[in-house]
C-alpha cells in the first residue's frame, strides 16, 4: 500500500510539472521553436518518464487519459497571450511642463531574457529587474522615455507616455518575467532623462537571475550614458 501511494504521488507530481513545462513550450514565439532551451529538455525528459510508466498494462489507459487531460488543459491556457505588466507609476507622472533649463541625457542598458547554455541552440530563461535610481540626495530627476527593444532592434514596449519623476534616493523598477522571452539574448533599454545642472546623472541597472532546476545564476549590468 505504501509503495502504491508513493508511486501515484510521484506520478501526479511529474504530471503537474509536465503540464507547466508543456504550457511553457507551446507558448514559445514561432521564431524560437528551433532553439531548444534547458526547460524544453526538462519537459521532454518528464514526458519520457510518463510514457515509460504508462507501459504498465493495468495502468496504461488511466495514465494515458490523465496525460491527455493535462496537456489539453495546458493547450487551452496557452492560447492566452502573455501580457506584459505595465509599471504602476501613476503617482510619479509629471503634470506640469518641464523647465527648458534642465540638462538632457540618454543612457543605454543591455538586458538578457535568455542566455546560451552549453551550445548555441540551447538557451536558459532569466527573470530581469531593471532599476532606475536617483543617486542624488537633494534634487528630483525626471525620466522622459523608457523604451525596450529586442535582439533585432524591434520595439517591444514604450513604458512611458508622459515623463515621471524620482525624488532624491528613490528607485523605480521594471520587471521582465522569466516566461517573457521576447527580448531574447540581446535585449536593449534606452532611457532619456533630465536633471538640474550639476545634479548627478541617474543610475540604470539590470539584474538577471534564474533559480530553475538544481542550479542558480545571476549577474548585473550597468547602463552607459551615450548622450
Amino acid at each position: 500500500m505504501f509503495f502504491k501511494t508513493l508511486f501515484w504521488f510521484v506520478f501526479l507530481f511529474n504530471l503537474a510539472k509536465l503540464k507547466e513545462d508543456f504550457l511553457r513550450f507551446v507558448g514559445k514565439p514561432k521564431q524560437s521553436w528551433l532553439v531548444v532551451t534547458v526547460e524544453d529538455l526538462d519537459f521532454f525528459f518528464k514526458l519520457c518518464i510518463i510514457l515509460r510508466i504508462s507501459k504498465f498494462k493495468k495502468m496504461k489507459k488511466t495514465i494515458f487519459f490523465l496525460v491527455m487531460l493535462a496537456l489539453l488543459f495546458a493547450c487551452n491556457r496557452s492560447e492566452k497571450r502573455i501580457e506584459r505588466k505595465k509599471a504602476q507609476w501613476e503617482p510619479h507622472k509629471v503634470i506640469n511642463p518641464l523647465s527648458e533649463d534642465l540638462i538632457r541625457g540618454k543612457t543605454y542598458l543591455s538586458v538578457y531574457s535568455q542566455i546560451y547554455s552549453g551550445v548555441e541552440n540551447i538557451t536558459h530563461n532569466l527573470t530581469t529587474t531593471v532599476s532606475m535610481r536617483n543617486v542624488c540626495t537633494k534634487d528630483t530627476i525626471f525620466i522622459t522615455h523608457a523604451t525596450y527593444y529586442d535582439t533585432h532592434g524591434h520595439l517591444i514596449e514604450d513604458y512611458l507616455d508622459t515623463p515621471i519623476f524620482l525624488v532624491p534616493m528613490e528607485t523605480l523598477d521594471i520587471v521582465i518575467e522569466e516566461t517573457d522571452k521576447q527580448g531574447g539574448t540581446g535585449g536593449n533599454f534606452m532611457f532619456e532623462w533630465k536633471t538640474k545642472a550639476h545634479t548627478p546623472e541617474p543610475l540604470f541597472e539590470s539584474v538577471m537571475i534564474s533559480t530553475s532546476g538544481q542550479q542558480g545564476l545571476s549577474f548585473s549590468v550597468r547602463g552607459k550614458r551615450i548622450e
